[in-house]
Protein backbone atom coordinates (compact mmCIF):
# COMPACT_ATOMS: atom_id res chain seq x y z
CA UNK A 1 0.00 0.00 0.00
CA UNK A 2 1.40 3.36 -1.03
CA UNK A 3 1.10 6.33 1.37
CA UNK A 4 -0.02 8.58 -1.50
CA UNK A 5 -3.25 6.55 -1.83
CA UNK A 6 -4.08 6.93 1.85
CA UNK A 7 -3.27 10.64 1.74
CA UNK A 8 -5.55 11.07 -1.28
CA UNK A 9 -8.47 9.33 0.47
CA UNK A 10 -7.90 11.38 3.62
CA UNK A 11 -8.00 14.60 1.60
CA UNK A 12 -11.28 13.54 -0.03
CA UNK A 13 -12.85 12.92 3.40
CA UNK A 14 -11.59 16.26 4.77
CA UNK A 15 -13.08 18.30 1.91
CA UNK A 16 -16.47 19.98 2.27
CA UNK A 17 -18.04 18.07 -0.62
CA UNK A 18 -21.26 16.14 -0.08
CA UNK A 19 -21.24 12.55 1.13
CA UNK A 20 -22.23 11.03 -2.22
CA UNK A 21 -19.29 12.74 -3.92
CA UNK A 22 -16.83 11.52 -1.28
CA UNK A 23 -18.07 7.93 -1.48
CA UNK A 24 -17.97 7.98 -5.29
CA UNK A 25 -14.35 9.22 -5.32
CA UNK A 26 -13.19 6.67 -2.73
CA UNK A 27 -14.83 3.83 -4.68
CA UNK A 28 -13.09 5.03 -7.85
CA UNK A 29 -9.71 4.88 -6.09
CA UNK A 30 -10.58 1.49 -4.58
CA UNK A 31 -11.22 0.07 -8.06
CA UNK A 32 -8.42 1.83 -9.93
CA UNK A 33 -5.74 0.89 -7.38
CA UNK A 34 -7.10 -2.65 -6.97
CA UNK A 35 -7.00 -2.22 -3.19
CA UNK A 36 -8.72 -5.48 -2.24
CA UNK A 37 -5.83 -7.44 -3.78
CA UNK A 38 -3.24 -5.30 -2.03
CA UNK A 39 -2.90 -7.44 1.12
CA UNK A 40 0.11 -8.44 3.20
CA UNK A 41 0.96 -9.44 6.75
CA UNK A 42 -1.03 -7.34 9.20
CA UNK A 43 -2.71 -5.36 6.43
CA UNK A 44 -5.99 -5.78 4.56
CA UNK A 45 -7.88 -3.04 2.75
CA UNK A 46 -11.12 -4.22 4.41
CA UNK A 47 -9.82 -3.06 7.78
CA UNK A 48 -8.41 0.26 6.61
CA UNK A 49 -11.63 0.85 4.69
CA UNK A 50 -13.56 0.40 7.95
CA UNK A 51 -11.46 3.16 9.52
CA UNK A 52 -12.19 5.54 6.63
CA UNK A 53 -15.90 4.75 6.91
CA UNK A 54 -15.84 5.86 10.55
CA UNK A 55 -14.22 9.11 9.46
CA UNK A 56 -16.89 9.58 6.78
CA UNK A 57 -19.62 8.93 9.34
CA UNK A 58 -17.91 11.18 11.90
CA UNK A 59 -18.03 8.35 14.40
CA UNK A 60 -14.37 7.41 14.88
CA UNK A 61 -13.60 6.55 18.51
CA UNK A 62 -10.22 4.86 18.13
CA UNK A 63 -8.24 7.52 19.97
CA UNK A 64 -5.90 6.74 22.85
CA UNK A 65 -8.13 8.32 25.52
CA UNK A 66 -11.17 6.36 24.30
CA UNK A 67 -9.23 3.07 24.28
CA UNK A 68 -8.12 3.41 27.91
CA UNK A 69 -11.44 4.76 29.24
CA UNK A 70 -13.23 1.89 27.45
CA UNK A 71 -10.82 -0.67 28.94
CA UNK A 72 -11.13 0.76 32.48
CA UNK A 73 -14.93 0.84 32.18
CA UNK A 74 -15.00 -2.82 31.13
CA UNK A 75 -12.72 -3.91 33.98
CA UNK A 76 -13.91 -1.83 36.95
CA UNK A 77 -17.57 -1.10 36.19
CA UNK A 78 -18.92 -3.85 33.94
CA UNK A 79 -16.37 -6.35 35.31
CA UNK A 80 -16.29 -8.12 31.94
CA UNK A 81 -13.03 -9.90 32.63
CA UNK A 82 -14.10 -11.28 36.02
CA UNK A 83 -16.20 -13.98 34.32
CA UNK A 84 -13.50 -16.55 33.71
CA UNK A 85 -15.91 -19.05 32.14
CA UNK A 86 -15.61 -16.92 28.98
CA UNK A 87 -11.85 -17.36 28.70
CA UNK A 88 -11.33 -18.98 25.25
CA UNK A 89 -9.73 -22.09 26.76
CA UNK A 90 -13.21 -23.10 28.01
CA UNK A 91 -14.83 -22.79 24.59
CA UNK A 92 -16.41 -25.99 23.27
CA UNK A 93 -14.45 -27.22 20.24
CA UNK A 94 -16.75 -30.00 19.03
CA UNK A 95 -18.09 -30.09 15.46
CA UNK A 96 -20.73 -27.41 14.68
CA UNK A 97 -23.34 -27.19 11.92
CA UNK A 98 -24.21 -23.52 12.38
CA UNK A 99 -22.55 -20.63 14.17
CA UNK A 100 -24.43 -17.45 15.09
CA UNK A 101 -22.95 -14.03 15.88
CA UNK A 102 -25.43 -11.75 17.60
CA UNK A 103 -25.71 -8.10 18.53
CA UNK A 104 -24.67 -6.86 21.98
CA UNK A 105 -28.03 -5.24 22.68
CA UNK A 106 -31.09 -7.05 23.93
CA UNK A 107 -34.11 -6.65 26.15
CA UNK A 108 -33.85 -8.01 29.71
CA UNK A 109 -36.86 -9.98 30.97
CA UNK A 110 -36.66 -11.90 34.24
CA UNK A 111 -32.84 -11.79 34.18
CA UNK A 112 -32.71 -13.24 30.65
CA UNK A 113 -31.80 -11.24 27.53
CA UNK A 114 -33.81 -11.46 24.32
CA UNK A 115 -32.38 -10.71 20.86
CA UNK A 116 -34.81 -9.11 18.38
CA UNK A 117 -32.63 -10.13 15.42
CA UNK A 118 -31.65 -13.76 16.09
CA UNK A 119 -33.97 -15.45 18.60
CA UNK A 120 -36.62 -16.48 16.06
CA UNK A 121 -33.98 -17.74 13.61
CA UNK A 122 -32.09 -19.76 16.24
CA UNK A 123 -35.35 -21.41 17.32
CA UNK A 124 -35.63 -22.93 13.84
CA UNK A 125 -32.37 -24.83 14.24
CA UNK A 126 -32.46 -26.24 17.78
CA UNK A 127 -31.92 -29.76 16.39
CA UNK A 128 -28.68 -28.71 14.71
CA UNK A 129 -25.30 -28.50 16.43
CA UNK A 130 -25.02 -24.77 17.03
CA UNK A 131 -22.79 -22.26 18.80
CA UNK A 132 -23.79 -18.66 19.53
CA UNK A 133 -21.32 -15.81 20.06
CA UNK A 134 -21.49 -12.09 20.72
CA UNK A 135 -19.91 -9.43 22.85
CA UNK A 136 -21.57 -9.24 26.25
CA UNK A 137 -24.49 -6.83 26.63
CA UNK A 138 -23.36 -3.20 26.37
CA UNK A 139 -25.00 -2.33 29.72
CA UNK A 140 -25.33 -5.53 31.76
CA UNK A 141 -22.02 -7.07 30.71
CA UNK A 142 -21.61 -10.87 31.11
CA UNK A 143 -23.77 -10.91 34.26
CA UNK A 144 -26.87 -11.77 32.21
CA UNK A 145 -26.89 -14.20 29.32
CA UNK A 146 -29.40 -14.54 26.48
CA UNK A 147 -32.42 -16.79 26.09
CA UNK A 148 -30.32 -18.78 23.65
CA UNK A 149 -27.11 -18.92 25.66
CA UNK A 150 -23.99 -17.35 24.17
CA UNK A 151 -20.28 -17.50 24.61
CA UNK A 152 -19.18 -13.88 25.08
CA UNK A 153 -16.03 -12.91 23.17
CA UNK A 154 -14.96 -9.86 25.22
CA UNK A 155 -12.25 -11.89 26.96
CA UNK A 156 -10.93 -13.21 23.66
CA UNK A 157 -10.61 -9.68 22.26
CA UNK A 158 -8.96 -8.50 25.46
CA UNK A 159 -6.33 -11.25 25.25
CA UNK A 160 -5.67 -10.53 21.57
CA UNK A 161 -5.14 -6.85 22.39
CA UNK A 162 -2.69 -7.79 25.15
CA UNK A 163 -0.88 -10.00 22.63
CA UNK A 164 -0.76 -7.07 20.19
CA UNK A 165 0.71 -4.77 22.85
CA UNK A 166 3.48 -7.32 23.45
CA UNK A 167 4.19 -7.85 19.74
CA UNK A 168 3.71 -4.25 18.65
CA UNK A 169 7.35 -3.14 18.74
CA UNK A 170 8.39 -6.15 16.62
CA UNK A 171 5.62 -5.73 14.02
CA UNK A 172 5.27 -1.97 13.65
CA UNK A 173 7.80 -1.76 10.78
CA UNK A 174 5.48 -3.84 8.57
CA UNK A 175 2.96 -1.00 8.64
CA UNK A 176 5.35 1.90 8.06
CA UNK A 177 2.99 3.39 5.45
CA UNK A 178 0.42 3.98 8.24
CA UNK A 179 1.13 7.29 9.97
CA UNK A 180 -0.44 6.82 13.41
CA UNK A 181 0.37 4.16 16.00
CA UNK A 182 -3.27 3.89 17.07
CA UNK A 183 -4.29 2.84 13.55
CA UNK A 184 -1.33 0.44 13.31
CA UNK A 185 -2.48 -1.10 16.59
CA UNK A 186 -6.03 -1.49 15.28
CA UNK A 187 -4.88 -3.19 12.06
CA UNK A 188 -2.69 -5.64 13.97
CA UNK A 189 -5.52 -6.50 16.39
CA UNK A 190 -7.85 -7.15 13.44
CA UNK A 191 -5.23 -9.42 11.84
CA UNK A 192 -4.83 -11.38 15.10
CA UNK A 193 -8.62 -11.69 15.42
CA UNK A 194 -8.94 -13.02 11.87
CA UNK A 195 -6.15 -15.53 12.48
CA UNK A 196 -7.79 -16.77 15.69
CA UNK A 197 -11.23 -17.20 14.09
CA UNK A 198 -9.75 -18.93 11.07
CA UNK A 199 -8.17 -21.55 13.33
CA UNK A 200 -11.36 -21.94 15.36
CA UNK A 201 -13.57 -22.38 12.27
CA UNK A 202 -11.08 -24.83 10.81
CA UNK A 203 -11.35 -26.83 14.03
CA UNK A 204 -15.17 -26.95 14.41
CA UNK A 205 -15.99 -27.03 10.65
CA UNK A 206 -19.31 -25.12 10.53
CA UNK A 207 -21.29 -25.14 7.28
CA UNK A 208 -23.25 -21.93 7.92
CA UNK A 209 -22.58 -18.68 9.74
CA UNK A 210 -25.41 -16.27 10.64
CA UNK A 211 -24.20 -12.80 11.55
CA UNK A 212 -25.84 -9.54 12.59
CA UNK A 213 -23.80 -6.68 11.09
CA UNK A 214 -20.98 -7.89 8.84
CA UNK A 215 -19.19 -4.54 9.02
CA UNK A 216 -18.65 -4.79 12.80
CA UNK A 217 -17.31 -8.35 12.54
CA UNK A 218 -14.97 -8.18 9.56
CA UNK A 219 -12.25 -10.48 10.99
CA UNK A 220 -14.87 -13.18 11.57
CA UNK A 221 -16.40 -12.78 8.10
CA UNK A 222 -13.02 -12.80 6.35
CA UNK A 223 -11.94 -15.93 8.25
CA UNK A 224 -15.18 -17.70 7.31
CA UNK A 225 -14.85 -16.75 3.64
CA UNK A 226 -11.31 -18.11 3.54
CA UNK A 227 -12.78 -21.49 4.55
CA UNK A 228 -15.76 -21.30 2.13
CA UNK A 229 -18.31 -21.21 4.97
CA UNK A 230 -21.74 -19.96 3.82
CA UNK A 231 -22.28 -16.52 5.40
CA UNK A 232 -25.81 -15.22 6.02
CA UNK A 233 -26.15 -11.62 7.17
CA UNK A 234 -29.22 -10.60 9.18
CA UNK A 235 -30.29 -6.98 8.68
CA UNK A 236 -29.97 -4.76 11.75
CA UNK A 237 -29.94 -1.19 10.41
CA UNK A 238 -30.98 0.69 7.29
CA UNK A 239 -28.74 0.11 4.25
CA UNK A 240 -28.67 3.06 1.88
CA UNK A 241 -26.55 4.98 -0.64
CA UNK A 242 -25.01 7.14 2.12
CA UNK A 243 -23.43 4.19 3.93
CA UNK A 244 -20.19 3.10 2.28
CA UNK A 245 -20.18 -0.15 4.25
CA UNK A 246 -22.89 -1.38 1.85
CA UNK A 247 -21.23 0.00 -1.32
CA UNK A 248 -18.35 -1.60 -3.19
CA UNK A 249 -16.44 -1.08 -6.43
CA UNK A 250 -15.66 -4.76 -7.03
CA UNK A 251 -17.80 -7.94 -7.24
CA UNK A 252 -18.42 -9.80 -3.95
CA UNK A 253 -16.31 -12.77 -5.04
CA UNK A 254 -13.30 -10.44 -5.34
CA UNK A 255 -13.13 -9.76 -1.60
CA UNK A 256 -13.28 -11.62 1.71
CA UNK A 257 -15.80 -9.30 3.40
CA UNK A 258 -18.95 -10.30 1.50
CA UNK A 259 -21.88 -12.38 2.79
CA UNK A 260 -23.45 -15.03 0.58
CA UNK A 261 -27.01 -14.11 1.54
CA UNK A 262 -28.74 -11.09 3.06
CA UNK A 263 -31.88 -11.51 5.19
CA UNK A 264 -33.84 -8.24 5.12
CA UNK A 265 -36.80 -6.78 7.01
CA UNK A 266 -38.71 -6.32 3.72
CA UNK A 267 -38.22 -6.25 -0.06
CA UNK A 268 -37.79 -2.47 0.09
CA UNK A 269 -34.22 -2.87 1.34
CA UNK A 270 -32.95 -4.86 -1.62
CA UNK A 271 -32.96 -1.74 -3.80
CA UNK A 272 -30.67 0.02 -1.31
CA UNK A 273 -28.00 -2.67 -1.22
CA UNK A 274 -25.42 -2.67 -3.98
CA UNK A 275 -25.49 -5.68 -6.30
CA UNK A 276 -21.80 -5.98 -5.43
CA UNK A 277 -22.56 -6.45 -1.73
CA UNK A 278 -23.72 -10.09 -1.40
CA UNK A 279 -22.76 -13.09 -3.54
CA UNK A 280 -26.01 -14.97 -4.05
CA UNK A 281 -29.42 -13.72 -2.96
CA UNK A 282 -31.57 -11.37 -0.85
CA UNK A 283 -34.44 -12.86 1.15
CA UNK A 284 -37.12 -10.96 3.04
CA UNK A 285 -37.72 -12.52 6.46
CA UNK A 286 -39.74 -9.61 7.90
CA UNK A 287 -39.55 -8.10 11.35
CA UNK A 288 -41.79 -8.23 14.40
CA UNK A 289 -42.25 -4.75 15.85
CA UNK A 290 -45.19 -5.22 18.24
CA UNK A 291 -43.11 -5.95 21.36
CA UNK A 292 -40.52 -3.28 20.63
CA UNK A 293 -42.96 -0.47 19.78
CA UNK A 294 -46.42 -0.26 21.42
CA UNK A 295 -49.53 0.77 19.53
CA UNK A 296 -50.03 4.55 19.33
CA UNK A 297 -52.81 5.77 21.64
CA UNK A 298 -55.21 8.46 20.40
CA UNK A 299 -54.74 10.77 23.40
CA UNK A 300 -50.92 10.81 23.22
CA UNK A 301 -49.42 14.29 22.77
CA UNK A 302 -45.81 14.23 24.03
CA UNK A 303 -42.64 14.60 21.91
CA UNK A 304 -39.64 12.24 21.90
CA UNK A 305 -36.29 13.15 20.33
CA UNK A 306 -34.17 10.16 19.27
CA UNK A 307 -30.42 10.57 19.63
CA UNK A 308 -27.74 9.99 16.99
CA UNK A 309 -24.10 10.54 17.97
CA UNK A 310 -22.84 12.59 15.02
CA UNK A 311 -25.93 14.84 15.19
CA UNK A 312 -26.29 14.99 18.97
CA UNK A 313 -25.52 18.69 19.34
CA UNK A 314 -28.02 19.58 16.61
CA UNK A 315 -30.75 17.35 18.05
CA UNK A 316 -30.28 18.68 21.58
CA UNK A 317 -30.57 22.27 20.33
CA UNK A 318 -33.74 21.42 18.37
CA UNK A 319 -35.27 19.81 21.47
CA UNK A 320 -34.53 22.93 23.53
CA UNK A 321 -35.85 25.26 20.81
CA UNK A 322 -39.15 23.37 20.53
CA UNK A 323 -39.52 23.14 24.32
CA UNK A 324 -39.52 26.93 24.54
CA UNK A 325 -42.34 27.28 22.01
CA UNK A 326 -44.48 24.25 22.80
CA UNK A 327 -46.46 23.16 25.85
CA UNK A 328 -46.12 19.44 25.13
CA UNK A 329 -43.76 17.47 27.34
CA UNK A 330 -40.47 16.69 25.57
CA UNK A 331 -38.06 13.87 26.34
CA UNK A 332 -34.71 12.92 24.81
CA UNK A 333 -33.73 9.27 24.31
CA UNK A 334 -29.97 8.74 24.06
CA UNK A 335 -28.56 6.00 21.85
CA UNK A 336 -28.42 2.77 23.91
CA UNK A 337 -24.69 2.03 23.72
CA UNK A 338 -23.04 5.32 22.83
CA UNK A 339 -21.35 7.26 25.64
CA UNK A 340 -20.25 10.91 26.04
CA UNK A 341 -23.68 11.97 27.31
CA UNK A 342 -23.09 13.89 30.56
CA UNK A 343 -22.78 17.49 29.33
CA UNK A 344 -25.70 17.09 26.91
CA UNK A 345 -27.84 15.45 29.58
CA UNK A 346 -27.27 18.38 31.93
CA UNK A 347 -28.13 20.90 29.22
CA UNK A 348 -31.39 19.10 28.46
CA UNK A 349 -32.41 18.82 32.11
CA UNK A 350 -31.63 22.51 32.65
CA UNK A 351 -34.27 23.20 29.99
CA UNK A 352 -36.89 20.93 31.60
CA UNK A 353 -36.44 18.15 29.06
CA UNK A 354 -36.49 14.66 30.56
CA UNK A 355 -33.68 12.30 29.61
CA UNK A 356 -33.76 8.56 28.92
CA UNK A 357 -30.68 6.32 29.10
CA UNK A 358 -32.11 3.10 27.61
CA UNK A 359 -30.63 -0.33 28.22
CA UNK A 360 -31.92 -1.86 24.97
CA UNK A 361 -33.56 -1.11 21.61
CA UNK A 362 -37.01 -1.67 23.08
CA UNK A 363 -38.89 1.63 23.28
CA UNK A 364 -42.19 0.96 25.09
CA UNK A 365 -41.23 2.86 28.25
CA UNK A 366 -40.04 5.96 26.37
CA UNK A 367 -43.13 6.00 24.13
CA UNK A 368 -45.66 6.31 26.92
CA UNK A 369 -47.94 9.27 26.02
CA UNK A 370 -45.73 10.12 23.00
CA UNK A 371 -47.25 11.04 19.64
CA UNK A 372 -44.45 12.88 17.82
CA UNK A 373 -40.91 11.62 17.20
CA UNK A 374 -37.97 13.74 16.03
CA UNK A 375 -34.72 12.30 14.65
CA UNK A 376 -32.21 12.21 11.81
CA UNK A 377 -31.53 8.86 10.17
CA UNK A 378 -32.05 6.10 12.75
CA UNK A 379 -33.77 2.90 11.61
CA UNK A 380 -36.07 3.32 14.62
CA UNK A 381 -37.66 6.34 12.90
CA UNK A 382 -38.87 4.15 10.04
CA UNK A 383 -40.11 1.52 12.50
CA UNK A 384 -42.05 4.17 14.44
CA UNK A 385 -43.61 5.59 11.28
CA UNK A 386 -44.66 2.07 10.29
CA UNK A 387 -46.42 1.87 13.67
CA UNK A 388 -48.26 5.15 12.82
CA UNK A 389 -46.36 7.58 15.05
CA UNK A 390 -45.82 11.09 13.68
CA UNK A 391 -42.12 11.07 12.75
CA UNK A 392 -40.34 14.33 11.89
CA UNK A 393 -36.98 14.22 10.11
CA UNK A 394 -34.19 16.73 10.78
CA UNK A 395 -32.76 17.51 7.30
CA UNK A 396 -29.29 16.05 6.69
CA UNK A 397 -27.69 14.38 3.69
CA UNK A 398 -27.45 11.13 5.69
CA UNK A 399 -31.22 10.58 5.44
CA UNK A 400 -31.62 8.68 2.17
CA UNK A 401 -35.39 8.13 2.07
CA UNK A 402 -36.69 11.57 1.11
CA UNK A 403 -39.23 9.93 -1.23
CA UNK A 404 -41.05 8.76 1.92
CA UNK A 405 -41.54 12.31 3.27
CA UNK A 406 -44.65 14.48 3.15
CA UNK A 407 -44.30 18.06 1.91
CA UNK A 408 -46.19 19.44 4.90
CA UNK A 409 -44.02 20.56 7.85
CA UNK A 410 -44.35 20.57 11.65
CA UNK A 411 -41.90 22.61 13.73
CA UNK A 412 -40.17 23.32 10.40
CA UNK A 413 -39.51 19.60 9.80
CA UNK A 414 -40.96 17.26 7.18
CA UNK A 415 -42.88 14.20 8.31
CA UNK A 416 -42.58 10.59 7.19
CA UNK A 417 -45.64 9.44 5.27
CA UNK A 418 -47.03 6.60 7.44
CA UNK A 419 -49.16 5.17 4.64
CA UNK A 420 -46.28 5.17 2.17
CA UNK A 421 -43.90 3.60 4.71
CA UNK A 422 -46.38 0.75 5.25
CA UNK A 423 -47.13 0.41 1.53
CA UNK A 424 -43.48 0.35 0.42
CA UNK A 425 -42.60 -2.95 2.09
CA UNK A 426 -40.02 -1.79 4.64
CA UNK A 427 -41.19 -4.31 7.23
CA UNK A 428 -42.97 -7.51 6.23
CA UNK A 429 -44.66 -9.94 8.58
CA UNK A 430 -42.08 -12.42 9.90
CA UNK A 431 -41.49 -15.43 7.65
CA UNK A 432 -38.50 -17.41 8.88
CA UNK A 433 -39.40 -20.60 7.03
CA UNK A 434 -37.87 -19.06 3.90
CA UNK A 435 -34.43 -19.65 5.45
CA UNK A 436 -34.87 -23.33 4.60
CA UNK A 437 -34.04 -22.30 1.03
CA UNK A 438 -30.50 -21.69 2.30
CA UNK A 439 -29.90 -24.05 5.23
CA UNK A 440 -30.51 -27.65 4.26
Amino acid sequence: MQPRILDKISRIIDKKNNLNYKIKKILEIEKKENLFKNESDYFAWDYLRSYFIRLLNRSDKSGKSYFWSHLINNILIKKKYFYLNYVPIFLNRSKKDIIFFGHNRGNLKKKVLHDEYLDSIINKFKKKKIQIFSYSHFFYGPKNNYKNKRFFIDYLDFLLKVKTIILFVFIIHKLKFIKTNKLKFELIVRYEQEKWWYNYFKSVKPVYLFIVDVHSHLPIVRAANRLKITIIEVQHGSPNSKKMEYLYSVPPNSRLSSPDYFLGFGKFWNRYISAKYYKKQFYSIGKKLDEKIPKLKKNNSNILVIDQLQFRKKLVNIAIKISKKNSSKISYRFHPNVSEKKSFSKKLKDNNISVSMPKSNYMAKDLSKVKTIIGVASTALLELSYKKYSVLIVPTEEFDFKNLLLQKKKYGLRELNNKLVRKSGLFHKPNFSIIKNIVK
